[in-house]
């Protein structure tokens, strides 16, 4: 009977042990926490310019194939910004697209337009020859992480920086 008594409070953890397990989780969850609002951050900052990227790409393509003007609008109501794309039809308005491009881009809470290449623009136009309208818009986030949205008529080149 004895051994069955000494085996049991062997394979037990005592107060001290489990306060000391405790303390330790709680310290690398205060480490960890923080880097994960980071990371989210970066996150949805990266994922955010290059859903703009996208467009912007399907923009030019589409003004090229089909010989129309298309213009990507960015709005701000409400303390937040929204990015949309629209097309000119042949009565000369600018008519939201349809099908997957159709949806408003919501750019997130931490994340903000630091400057935009000319100064208050709010329309980039995509025309038939695949140019598009010089403009830099530079994002970035509240971990002060920053991206840039290049669109250059030189070389009809997109690009993110």
């Amino acid at each position: 009977m004895m051994t069955s008594a000494i085996n049991r409070t062997a394979r037990s953890f005592t107060f001290v042990e489990l306060l000391i397990v405790i303390a330790i989780i709680g310290i690398l969850s205060a480490m960890v926490i923080p880097n994960l609002k980071v990371a989210q951050s970066n996150f949805e900052l990266d994922s955010f310019v290059k859903d703009i990227y996208y467009l912007a790409k399907y923009l030019q393509v589409s003004a090229a194939s089909r010989s129309r003007i298309y213009r990507l609008d960015i709005e701000q109501d409400s303390g937040k910004t929204y990015f949309s794309a629209k097309y000119k039809n042949n009565a000369a308005e600018f008519i939201p697209l349809s099908g997957r491009f159709k949806k408003i881009y919501t750019m997130p809470l931490s994340t903000e337009i630091s400057s935009v290449e000319p100064p208050d623009r709010a329309n980039i136009f995509f025309y038939p020859d695949a140019s598009i309208d010089n403009t830099t818009i530079i994002f970035k986030n509240k971990s002060g992480k920053e991206m840039a949205l290049v669109l250059s008529s030189t070389g009809t080149a997109i690009q993110i920086k």
